[in-house]
């Protein structure tokens, strides 16, 4: 065994890895509720790194003792070191990537496709042409020409992540909680360090740092979110505002919709139905928006879209979108009612005194918009709305 490693430090470093992780995964168990992308992103991301934290120490245990097994560990167990890199970079983007609300581009995707299909071919032919790693008779791991690969396209995934990030915060101006370099900068160093420094383990140990970081940040965030969708509440919203007026920020719209027959639904359905009725509106709503802006819960069946460059008539397209999704899911789901939305937009041109008077100028657009719902649908209960 290479007399430079120091077996005990890289035991207890990455049992502190795993003792994070597995305290992220009791304290945020909240995240594994729903099957959504982003959760099954944050899973794989910390299962992955448990497991690395796992077969490293494992791995320099096994090194250089003989008999089969312990080829069979180095030999292995390697390989699973190598393949976690790019499924945790590959994770990472997913996660930071769908929390946002940020689709990759089809380019994007097949560029990071191709480079973990070939990080997975390389480790195949590996077994019989060794130029990642190899592994003498002797049972003594060797870095070949080729390890650096998988170190680096971690690096590049890092990187794009937090490239990714920042042109959407440039794009919206609102991207403020989500803490992209709490998870980059522990990463890149820990990869750094291992990637220069034979016999250390610095990459996983360092990654349960930065999921740890992540975790705490974005649990901040729940500040800002609401408790049933999930979606930005008011708290935010006249946050947002403020923000738009001190930086003077122009060309935003904000809509304000209303869900029609919300009442009849608590009323005839009970609140258990007329909350999975919300839910389900809020997810349409997310999906009708995607890149093109923010949706925030106001109150009760009430909801805001901040809406970043939409003029008058994309965004009449975008509400008549939106209840033809609304109508579509409760088919899907098959539903005992309808949704649909009012909506009344107001363009914010900087040019207010107050966030009670944008509100107030959408309010009343809304509500006209409500009554004419009302008069074109002359039997719907108006006392049930």
């Amino acid at each position: 065994m290479n007399h430079t490693v120091d077996l005990t430090a890289i035991i207890i470093a990455n049992i502190m890895g795993v003792v994070l992780l597995v305290s992220v995964i009791f304290g945020s168990s909240w995240r594994f509720v729903g099957r959504t992308k982003e959760n099954a992103a944050f899973h794989v991301l910390i299962v992955t790194s448990i497991i690395a934290c796992v077969m490293d120490p494992l791995c320099f245990l096994c090194n250089g003792k003989p008999g089969r097994l312990m080829f069979f560990v180095v030999y292995w167990g390697s390989a699973v070191m190598y393949i976690s890199e790019i499924i945790i970079g590959g994770a990472w983007i997913i996660y930071m990537t769908s929390h946002i609300g940020v689709s990759l581009s089809k380019t994007s995707a097949a560029i990071i496709g191709s480079l973990s299909a070939f990080g997975a071919a390389a480790l195949v032919v590996n077994r019989f042409v060794p130029f990642v790693y190899s592994v003498s008779t002797d049972n003594l791991y060797s870095r070949e020409w080729m390890f650096w690969y998988y170190f680096a396209i971690e690096i590049v995934f890092l990187f794009y992540g937090v490239l990714v990030y920042f042109r959407a915060r440039r794009k919206s101006g609102f991207l403020k909680f989500f803490p992209v370099w709490a998870f980059s900068i522990p990463a890149l160093i820990g990869a750094a360090l291992q990637t220069v420094v034979y016999g250390i383990s610095t990459i996983n140990p360092f990654i349960a740092i930065s999921v740890s970081c992540v975790t705490l940040s974005v649990q901040n965030e729940l500040l800002f979110r609401d408790g049933l969708t999930g979606l930005y509440n008011r708290f935010f919203l006249t946050n947002a505002l403020d923000r738009l007026k001190i930086k003077k920020r122009s060309g935003y719209r904000l809509v304000m919709m209303d869900i029609n027959h919300f009442k009849a639904i608590n009323d005839s359905l009970g609140h258990k139905e007329g909350d999975s009725a919300l839910v389900l509106a809020a997810r349409v709503f997310e999906a009708a928006v995607n890149e093109t802006g923010l949706v925030i819960r106001y109150g009760g069946d009430e909801f805001i879209l901040i809406l970043y460059d939409c003029d008058e008539n994309k965004t009449d397209a975008l509400i008549k979108s939106i209840n033809s999704r609304l109508i579509d899911e409760c088919r899907k789901r098959e539903k005992p009612y309808e949704l649909s939305v009012s909506a009344g937009s107001y363009l914010i041109d900087g040019d207010y005194n107050t966030f009670d008077e944008v509100l107030d100028n959408t309010d009343r657009k809304m509500y006209e918009a409500k009554r004419r719902y009302y008069s074109d649908n002359p039997f719907a209960d108006r006392r049930k709305q």
